[in-house]
């Protein structure tokens, strides 16, 4: 049988190392705390915060008990913000926010990082939805000013 890798856009050990970092940093915890309270040892957490290795699906467990995170934050965002309780509505406005961010940097020939898209998506859900188009066209002449530099 003959096995196939899906890639996922925005996926990196990194980005969850990253992730699960200010996840625990968000509940107040140190790594010790955190892996104390999660039934870890602190070196685990220490090399999954810097992207050595996959945490286990039990420390995704966790992370709703421990520090009131969405695992599914720390899986895959979006965003740079631990997401508590995230509503559906909640969840769609800030996909939306990233697909239109990721486009709106292609649009001008900018192939932008999964950080830098998620640092501009949260500029725009932290603002009422309301003025989020004056947000999006604040970032038109300042992607078309990088596009030129580049």
């Amino acid at each position: 049988m003959r096995r196939t890798t899906t890639t996922v856009p925005g996926f990196s050990l990194e980005a969850v190392g990253r992730r699960l970092r200010d996840a625990r940093k968000a509940a107040g915890l140190t790594q010790e705390e955190f892996a104390e309270a999660s039934g870890f040892n602190k070196s685990s957490v220490i090399a999954w915060e810097s992207g050595r290795n996959s945490p286990p699906a039990k420390m995704f467990a966790c992370l709703r008990l421990v520090c009131n995170i969405s695992p599914e934050w720390v899986l895959c965002g979006p965003g740079p913000k631990p997401l508590k309780d995230i509503t559906p509505t909640q969840r769609d406005r800030t996909a939306r926010a990233e697909a239109r961010v990721r486009d709106l940097a292609q649009s001008h020939g900018l192939e932008l990082s999964q950080e830098g898209i998620d640092d501009l998506t949260l500029l725009v859900i932290n603002e009422t939805e309301d003025n989020e188009e004056q947000i999006y066209q604040k970032m038109v002449p300042i992607m078309q000013a990088v596009a030129k530099a580049a």
